[in-house]
């Protein structure tokens, strides 16, 4: 039988590889119910996909738009090519020289006031959001984000960048842990450590299943200090092999859900139908028999 649920945590972790997960030990990872989740939208960008599950809309409706550049895609068919020939490294510093070449222009950095309608957080009356893309992302994760391209390559820069990715973790991990103690009903944080490691560093197996035993661990310690009364919903906005974004995300849930093939879209729903809020059809129902009796 489900427990009452009066309070929902959602623990955002960027790039979760739902074959990782499945195939090996991380039973705070991998709750009660757990499964892949279809992005239904293209391309599979990170700020597109959270305004998304936050909004439960595409992008055409919440105006978070992800631009499609012939740059990214050379980076990308490289990548595939470096993994076949088991040439990671060598590939990855010649698909930047060609970037280098073509140049790289940084894409506006989308914020709450950008987006065109309501999320989740808009309608609880005590939610906390967390350093959440495409809606109050801390600067420096964006700034992260930023120096990904312009590490790839340079053994130097790698390190720096995985060192101040962790220390970001670490410190987003502790406020985490300290907001858990206040008043809430919705609590929502974005990790992004998984999404840089796995772009740098692809090619390390043992480092890679390092990182998802430590997001394990960590996922172990949120859940300790959330209340009995709450939901624990793990989600990622997409996955990660060989460098390169899977075309689909993973998400547990420390309950049932009896969610069959989900979209990524369809979670904000079933937020607020937990939480007692008005479904998104609902509303429309309403609004409906309000045009048919002349409310508008």
């Amino acid at each position: 039988m489900s427990k009452e649920v009066t309070r929902i945590v959602i623990l955002g972790f960027d790039a979760l590889e739902y074959s990782i997960i499945e195939n090996g030990s991380y039973p705070n990872l991998k709750q009660m119910e757990y499964g892949k989740v279809e992005l239904n939208m293209y391309p599979i960008n990170t700020e597109m996909i959270w305004a998304s599950f936050i909004t439960g809309e595409k992008p055409e409706k919440h105006g978070v738009q992800a631009e499609i550049r012939g740059s990214r895609l050379i980076i990308e068919t490289l990548k595939k090519l470096s993994a076949k020939l088991r040439l990671q490294k060598k590939m990855t510093v010649f698909g930047r020289r060609i970037l280098n070449t073509l140049g790289i222009a940084h894409k506006q950095v989308y914020t709450k006031e950008k987006l065109r309608i309501p999320t989740i957080f808009d309608y609880v009356d005590r939610s906390i959001a967390l350093s959440i893309p495409a809606y109050n992302e801390w600067p420096d994760v964006i700034a992260l984000r930023k120096m990904i391209y312009y590490a790839l390559g340079n053994p130097i820069k790698e390190k720096d960048l995985v060192k101040r990715a962790w220390e970001i973790f670490e410190l987003k991990k502790r406020k985490t842990l300290e907001l858990l103690k206040g008043d809430w009903n919705l609590f929502m944080v974005h990790f992004y450590i998984a999404d840089i490691i796995q772009h740098v560093w692809y090619y390390k197996e043992d480092y890679i299943l390092d990182l998802y035993e430590k997001l394990d661990e960590t996922a172990m310690k949120i859940k300790a200090e959330i209340p009995e009364d709450s939901l624990i919903l793990i989600v990622s906005d997409h996955g990660m092999l060989n460098g390169l974004h899977t075309p689909y995300a993973f998400y547990s849930c420390d309950q049932k859900l009896n969610l069959r093939n989900p979209k990524i879209t369809d979670f904000a729903d079933l937020i607020r139908k937990r939480l007692g809020i008005p479904s998104k059809a609902e509303v429309e129902e309403i609004k409906k028999r309000l045009r048919g009796w002349g409310y508008v």
